[in-house]
């Protein structure tokens, strides 16, 4: 197999199943790379066919109907894989729309997007800097309010926090690294890093961080990283009011192509 020569190069769209289930004989020697190091494995379902959201808690926006229906089309069981232990950021449009939720009923008659009156769960100058896992809102844990949230929408849902794994490292460069070894052989991972909702705020994380890590794991295992782009509109940041988000016409076949 020949191996792309830049991370953007590295993205893949098709044979996501099969590939994933060509290499389960790598999966060993990234284990054991993980173990000489004293990380462990990361908490991933003992399934196959995984596909991976990472994100610093599991929730549903639209974002995540487009990660689940790509799963669904691909034939992998879509996993989300959390680190709710991150800090609270002010520049991470992601982590903003946690504590401001705008929920959507879908499309209008003349195609507008039917949103209800945002919900401000907590206020963001108390939490930045602090553990995501700490933020309370008035009815209990912010974790918490996205997770009933994810479970009344998406029923079945399945998460993991990898918060105590991350822990085990020493910084961003090691963490990166031994995650993305994980879409080696383990999983597939939805996600785009020259692009989506982050935009030019990623730019200086994808070549400080992504880019050498992900150099360095393709260079050990001789494969890269399993990456499918996960596409991105803005409405996207919204979160479907419920379980019948295919009917909102939000998520098209455009976008899973």
């Amino acid at each position: 197999m020949q191996v792309p020569t830049t991370s953007r190069e590295g993205y893949v769209k098709h044979g996501l199943r099969e590939t994933l289930l060509e290499r389960q004989h790598l999966k060993a020697l990234v284990e054991e790379w993980w173990q000489d190091r004293y990380w462990g494995s990361p908490p991933l379902p003992e399934i196959d066919g995984i596909g991976v959201m990472a994100r610093q808690i599991a929730t549903f926006r639209y974002e995540d109907v487009a990660f689940a229906e790509l799963c669904q089309k691909h034939g992998l069981t879509p996993v989300w894989l959390e680190y709710t232990g991150d800090k609270m950021s002010s520049e991470s449009s992601f982590k903003r729309s946690l504590l401001r939720v705008h929920f959507c009923s879908g499309r209008g008659k003349n195609g507008g997007l039917q949103l209800q009156k945002p919900k401000n769960l907590a206020d963001l100058n108390l939490y930045v800097g602090k553990p995501i896992n700490t933020i309370a809102t008035q009815d209990g844990l912010l974790v918490d309010f996205h997770h009933q949230h994810q479970d009344k929408v998406c029923l079945g849902a399945i998460r993991s926090d990898a918060t105590k794994w991350v822990k085990k490292m020493g910084g961003a460069r090691d963490y990166y690294e031994a995650f993305l070894a994980i879409f080696i052989a383990h999983a597939v991972l939805f996600e785009d890093y020259h692009g989506g909702e982050s935009g030019k705020v990623l730019d200086h994380f994808t070549s400080i961080i992504f880019e050498p890590a992900w150099q360095a794991v393709t260079k050990r295992f001789g494969v890269s990283p399993l990456i499918y782009p996960l596409p991105w509109i803005p409405e996207f940041k919204y979160y479907p009011i419920d379980h019948n988000w295919r009917q909102h016409n939000v998520v098209t076949e455009d976008h899973l192509s």
